[in-house]
């Protein structure tokens, strides 16, 4: 009873330390100076990553205590411990600690099968989730709750492992349906649970802007810090750009493509 009681702890506690890590790393990227009162702001907070995993700790602190519920912390916090040790070894010295460099290469060698592990995770711990409700484990809104932390998983900008692992469990699906010896009622509940989780899926479009946009400002980035001296032209229909990197500012030359019109300088502070 004892071993019990102190298991049930251990598991609110690891939600507890997730919800103070997830918090501490959102207010980073969203500092306090930041925060409004409007629907854009809600809208860029649950974007963010972080939000989501301190949503999930929420969630489950009113539930039977499951160790599947444990395992997406366990692995992001495993990535995570392995990088910071990497951070601390290299203060240390390049050669200190071998063994250990080892071990945390074996970590960041499978971080993509992690991540995978992890976004399987979130997608199976759905069905759970209303068995759990049916059977008075949780509470009956816990379901609906759940499915939109699954949601803000799938249309996440920076982790698009979710995403990648429905469209793999949903070729899975097709194809074992797709086989000649599947049973018709196999082959009929497989098909309408495709066509279930895709009605529930988020729009494509939203999803495709997001990343495209999120691609564009990390290509922007990536320019304006590593452009060279002679800088780096690039086109496009209507004005051509001239960026020459400078210590603390950056000049942008843009040049209309008629030829009456003058030069003009726009500084932007980096």
């Amino acid at each position: 009873m004892c071993v019990l009681e102190y298991a049930s702890a251990a598991f609110y506690k690891a939600l507890l330390a997730n919800a103070a890590t997830s918090a501490l790393r959102l207010h980073q990227r969203i500092p306090a100076r930041e925060i409004r009162v409007s629907r854009e702001f809600v809208s860029r907070f649950f974007l963010e990553d972080s939000a989501h995993y301190l949503f999930y700790s929420l969630v489950f602190m009113n539930v039977t205590p499951q160790i599947l519920i444990l395992i997406p912390i366990f692995l992001f916090a495993l990535l995570h411990a392995a990088s910071y040790s990497l951070t601390i070894l290299d203060t240390l010295g390049q050669n200190s600690m071998w063994v250990a460099r080892l071990l945390i290469s074996l970590v960041e060698f499978q971080s993509r099968n992690i991540l995978r592990v992890a976004a399987l995770t979130e997608i199976v711990l759905f069905p759970c989730v209303a068995v759990m409700a049916i059977t008075g484990h949780c509470g009956f809104m816990t379901p609906f709750v759940y499915y939109y932390f699954v949601m803000w998983r799938y249309a996440s900008r920076r982790n698009p492992y979710t995403r990648n692992t429905f469209r793999e469990l949903r070729v899975l699906a097709e194809h074992t349906a797709a086989r000649p010896n599947v049973p018709a009622p196999l082959r009929s509940a497989l098909l309408s649970g495709v066509n279930l989780v895709c009605s529930m899926a988020p729009p494509v479009e939203q999803v495709q802007q997001n990343r495209t946009r999120n691609q564009n400002e990390d290509q922007g980035r990536e320019l304006c810090a590593f452009a060279p001296a002679g800088g780096i032209e690039f086109e496009t229909p209507t004005i051509k750009i001239n960026a020459q990197p400078k210590m603390e500012s950056q000049l942008l030359c843009i040049r209309n493509k008629t030829p009456n019109k003058k030069t003009e300088f726009v500084q932007r502070r980096e």
